[in-house]
């Protein structure tokens, strides 16, 4: 072979080496392919379903902070003086996609699907097409409604499909509102054929929940209690591996995410439209301000005397609405603790003429300021002057320290003081269980019972003491309204504590 021949069958080879070689590599592409194409399907899917979840859970917590600003679709009422509600499930026999004003009984759980329409959203489907479903605690659907405020408690506890507990055993720490993404349906399930048109393909009066939602270590995500005051389980998937059984995938919401929103929601003053302060802080105020013209009216039929205050601790081995219910919100003699206690809404011990506060109210007391006091009533404290208590014999005097509570310097007739969100940090932890609602063995002691679970500083341990002394605005988060000796009241401005020239007189939102 001359050395042309030899070099071309080299070049053949090394040509025939370079085509296998590629071929090899496109090869190996194509299996590279396949092999991850699953997994980017599964991926896509799961990014699907995790934007609807998402999606899902910002309109609830919008949802709770502006219905405050809306009216309810069912009555036409403003729900104005509500902050933090949830909108009640899909029902069985409403329109698809739209609450009902009742959800369950009172205090009961409440699931169904997600209410996208009341939303204002379009359907939120999962990778499988499947429209949301959505669960919500007592305490936060909007009907039926019982007390609700900062200090209320979510009803659900969360696992893993290993049984492992995701939120930690304190009361404070259970989940508000679950959404869960059903997933594909599973054996044993029958969603039946998918209705054409119908926006989540099954009409809301034929499913059932079990055909939607699953089972697990012995968590069934399709039921809830039917005992009042119970708290629920659910599990989710936190792994992209589906089980064979199990498919459920859910996102939570807590108080704390409510709140924190609801408490970074500022907007112009009323009294100074030149300043941002907290919408809730200053509705609380205004409500304050409000009370105060109502002890002021019943004052000035009562030779200036103004009513006892309630009792601090009104737990009663009797009743299951200690906290909840305002005839438990009764005036009493309070001289062994001094003259500080919750504002009374009935003055049955004090009373001159009606037995309710609320009657020496004045017309502007509005029906959103009645919503607001009915969720906030047991962070309302209310402390008197010796001299205008209705145990006083002579004519109401001048105060000094020695008989009527002090607020910077200056000596009042009464005090409003409204305990505003807990505080709960190193130098401070402020907890308001129930004990009407709590029933875990770590309740301890009745917790809302305790002044200092509310107040801060000297503005709690003055009731230890005759409740006369100095108070402060400054060291914590209350928020204060003054009835002076002549009757009159006065204001804080919200952000700087000092006395404002004017009191709010209604809401601007």
């Amino acid at each position: 072979m001359n050395n042309f021949q030899r070099k071309k069958s080299i070049r053949h080879q090394k040509g025939a080496a370079l085509l296998l070689f590629f071929m090899a590599l496109i090869l190996a592409g194509i299996t590279f392919i396949l092999a991850v194409l699953p997994d980017n399907l599964q991926l896509k899917q799961q990014n699907k379903t995790t934007l609807a979840l998402t999606k899902a859970k910002q309109a609830l917590i919008t949802f709770a902070v502006t219905n405050n600003y809306r009216t309810n679709f069912n009555t036409g009422t403003v729900l104005t003086g509500w902050h933090g509600y949830l909108p009640c499930p899909e029902t069985t026999s409403g329109s698809e996609g739209s609450q009902s004003g009742f959800c369950n009984s009172l205090r009961l759980n409440a699931i169904g699907r997600l209410p996208w329409q009341t939303l204002n959203l379009q359907p939120l489907k999962d990778a499988s097409g499947q429209c949301l479903w959505y669960a919500v605690s007592a305490a936060f659907k909007n009907g039926p409604k019982q007390m609700h405020n900062s200090d209320s408690m979510g009803m659900f506890d969360i696992f893993d499909t290993q049984n492992n507990k995701l939120n930690s055993d304190l009361p404070e720490d259970r989940i508000v509102a679950i959404i869960i993404a059903p997933g594909k349906q599973l054996a044993g399930q029958n969603r039946g054929s998918q209705i054409i048109d119908n926006p989540c393909g099954y009409a809301n009066n034929l499913i059932q929940a079990s055909d939607f939602l699953d089972s697990i270590n012995n968590i069934n995500n399709a039921q809830i209690s039917t005992s009042i005051n119970q708290v629920d389980s659910f599990a989710g998937l936190i792994s992209p591996t589906e089980l064979s059984s199990f498919n459920d995938r859910i996102i939570t919401i807590t108080r704390g995410e409510i709140f924190d929103a609801i408490y970074e929601h500022t907007k112009f003053s009323q009294i100074d439209s030149s300043i941002r302060v907290n919408a809730l802080d200053e509705q609380l105020q205004d409500l304050g301000f409000a009370l105060a013209q109502c002890l002021v009216n019943y004052a000035t039929n009562s030779s200036n005397r103004l009513p006892w205050p309630g009792r601090v601790d009104m737990q009663s081995n009797s009743t299951v609405d200690d906290y909840q219910n305002n005839i438990r919100y009764i005036d009493q003699s309070n001289n062994s603790n001094g003259y500080l206690g919750r504002l009374p809404m009935q003055i049955n011990n004090s009373n001159t003429g009606s037995s309710r506060l609320i009657d020496h109210c004045p017309t502007t007391f509005s029906i959103a300021q009645r919503n607001l006091w009915d969720d906030w009533k047991d962070h309302f404290f209310l402390v008197i002057g010796a001299d205008f208590s209705p145990a006083s014999i002579a004519a109401p005097a001048l105060c000094t320290s020695l008989s009527c509570p002090t607020l910077n310097s200056v000596d009042y007739a009464a005090l409003i003081i409204i305990a505003n969100r807990a505080i709960n940090n190193a130098s401070l932890t402020q907890l308001r269980r129930d004990s009407d609602t709590e029933t875990l063995p770590q309740l301890g002691t009745n917790l809302k019972g305790s002044i200092s679970n509310y107040l801060e500083g000297v503005n709690a341990t003055n009731y230890a003491s005759n409740s006369h002394g100095t108070y402060s605005n400054i060291a914590g988060n209350d928020i204060f309204i003054a009835i002076n000796t002549n009757m009159t009241i006065t204001c804080f401005n919200l952000n700087t504590r000092l006395v404002d020239s004017l009191c709010p007189t209604l809401y601007q939102n």
